[in-house]
C-alpha cells in the first residue's frame, strides 16, 4: 500500500517548496533596488515604458533585458546563452 503526503498549505511550506524548486533548477534571485533616476534612465534607453515605472514584473523584465545583453556582449555569455 502506498502513501500520499497531503502538501503542507502553511506559507512557510510553500516558500520552502519554491525555494527549493529554485535551487534544483540552479536559479539565485537576488533584489535590486532601483533609485527612480535609474527607473527614469531605463524609460529614457527605451527598456521601460512610462506607465509601467511601477509595475515589479516589468521592472524586473527591464533589468533582466540589460543583464541578458551584457551577457550576450562577453564571451562567457555567448557561451551560456547557447545552452538557452
Amino acid at each position: 500500500m502506498s502513501t500520499v503526503r497531503a502538501r503542507s498549505s502553511s506559507p512557510e511550506a510553500e516558500r520552502m517548496r519554491l525555494y527549493r524548486n529554485r535551487r534544483r533548477e540552479a536559479m539565485r534571485y537576488v533584489r535590486i533596488p532601483l533609485h527612480v533616476t535609474e527607473v527614469d534612465a531605463l524609460i529614457r534607453i527605451g527598456r521601460l515604458k512610462e506607465d509601467s515605472r511601477t509595475d515589479a514584473e516589468v521592472l524586473q523584465a527591464a533589468v533582466l533585458s540589460l543583464l541578458y545583453q551584457a551577457l550576450g556582449e562577453s564571451e562567457i555569455g555567448r557561451e551560456m546563452l547557447r545552452y538557452v
